[in-house]
């Protein structure tokens, strides 16, 4: 009985951790799909950047996986510039259905609004993160924000978190 109990559990998280790295691979794909349309590329990380011509390559940095069922997944690709620089890059993919989606949202990006944090929560997907406002320098954006995706009915917000 214990053989059996301890064989089930282990199967499942093995199942578990395939879907985690099926999802993280098909978010890679998505942003470097983006990123080939525009002339560049992904690379899995900086010393695998080409050493020519990069401008429009990125690396990654990291990625967050948040599950949102057990097939679903969301996850945010930070990513950096292969010609280097202090700009970062951030993308947000949804696996759903057997597919990656990348979500256009202007308000994810550089100078805007860049997730630290993510979690799933009665259909909505949260990003927390840093918020620049108008008036920021690159350095240091002001305030901190949550983004939250309703995944439901594709209704987004932004909040801006008053810190005082």
């Amino acid at each position: 009985m214990k053989r059996a109990i301890l064989g089930s559990l282990t199967l499942l998280l093995a199942s578990s951790s395939l879907a985690h790295a099926d999802g993280v691979q098909s978010a890679f794909g998505a942003v470097g799909v983006r990123l080939q349309s525009k002339g560049g590329g992904l690379a899995p990380m900086l010393a695998s950047c080409p050493k020519s011509n990069n401008d429009n390559w990125q690396y990654v940095g990291s990625a967050l996986f948040v599950p949102i069922s057990p097939t679903d997944s969301a996850v945010l690709v930070n990513t950096g510039h292969c010609d280097g620089g202090n700009g970062a890059g951030q993308y947000l993919v949804l696996n759903r259905g057997g597919g990656a989606k990348l979500v256009n949202d202007s308000t994810i990006g550089d100078m805007s609004f860049l997730a630290t944090n993510a979690y799933f929560l009665d259909g909505t997907l949260t990003l927390y993160g840093d918020r620049w406002l108008p008036d920021d320098p690159h350095c240091c954006p002001s305030k901190k924000a949550n983004l939250e995706f309703n995944l439901a009915t594709g209704a987004r917000k932004l909040t801006v978190i008053d810190q005082n």
